[in-house]
């Protein structure tokens, strides 16, 4: 089943660290999978993680990730829509960021319900 979000990391040890603080909570559920090297590409695929909501699980997960993010200097890309470019949620502008791919998610669902 492929993720309601994917999480794309520019430095690759933030994976497990915000890995570990999803991880143990009932209303999503977070995986990861190597996404395959383009042509072209030297190095391996890159890692990402997938989060699936269950009821209420966007909002428990999204303040998670909004937390997470605002105690680093990190950014990470969130891509809500396969066909679409994915949303950069940057430490400093992590609030802002976070309702940006909420309300992404909220159109691609066509569902208003707050996350």
């Amino acid at each position: 089943m492929k993720g309601d979000v994917e999480i794309y990391f520019d430095n690759p040890a933030d994976l497990g660290s915000l890995r570990r603080l999803l991880s143990d909570h009932a209303s999503f559920t977070v995986s990861s999978r190597t996404l395959p090297t383009r042509p072209g590409e030297l190095s391996a695929g890159r890692e990402i993680l997938e989060l699936v909501f269950g009821t209420g699980g966007g909002g428990a997960a999204f303040g998670l990730v909004k937390a997470w993010i605002e105690s680093k200097v990190a950014t990470i890309k969130i891509k809500v829509d396969e066909h679409e470019e994915a949303i950069e949620v940057r430490s400093r502008h992590a609030a802002a960021d976070v309702e940006r791919v909420k309300a992404a998610l909220r159109a691609k669902r066509g569902d208003d319900t707050e996350l």
